[in-house]
C-alpha cells in the first residue's frame, strides 16, 4: 500500500507593519541608550547633534513609558469588569433558581381547592 505524503500548505508572506507600536518602541529605546552612551562619552561623540536627539528620545521615552501603562491599566480595568460581570451574572443566576426553587415548593404546599360540579 502505497502511502501519501502530506500536502504542504503554501507558505504566506507575512506581512509586518513597521509603524506600529512594538518597532518604533525599540527605535526609541535604542536611541535612549545610544543618547545615554554619548552624555556619559562611552560612544565618542559629542556635538551639537546631541541635545537634538537626547530631548528626542526622552519624549519618546515618555510616550513609551505613557503607552504601556495606560494599555496595561486599561486591560486591568477591562478584565475586572468583566469577572464582576460574570460574578453578577452567576448571582442573578443562582437567585432565579432559589426564586423558582421557593416557588415550586409553595406549590406543593398550597392545599388545592376543590371544585364543585355544577349538576345539570
Amino acid at each position: 500500500m502505497a502511502r501519501r505524503r502530506p500536502q504542504q500548505q503554501p507558505k504566506r508572506e507575512v506581512e509586518f507593519n513597521f509603524f506600529s507600536f512594538p518597532p518604533l518602541a525599540a527605535f526609541v529605546f535604542g536611541l535612549f541608550l545610544a543618547s545615554l552612551g554619548i552624555a556619559f562619552d562611552i560612544g565618542g561623540f559629542v556635538g551639537s547633534v546631541h541635545p537634538i536627539l537626547w530631548y528626542a528620545s526622552l519624549f519618546g521615552m515618555a510616550f513609551v513609558l505613557a503607552h504601556l501603562f495606560t494599555h496595561q491599566f486599561a486591560r486591568f480595568r477591562r478584565e475586572r469588569r468583566r469577572q464582576q460581570e460574570e460574578e453578577e451574572e452567576r448571582e442573578r443566576r443562582a437567585l432565579a433558581a432559589r426564586a423558582r426553587s421557593a416557588a415550586a415548593e409553595r406549590e406543593e404546599e398550597a392545599p388545592r381547592r376543590r371544585r364543585r360540579r355544577r349538576r345539570p
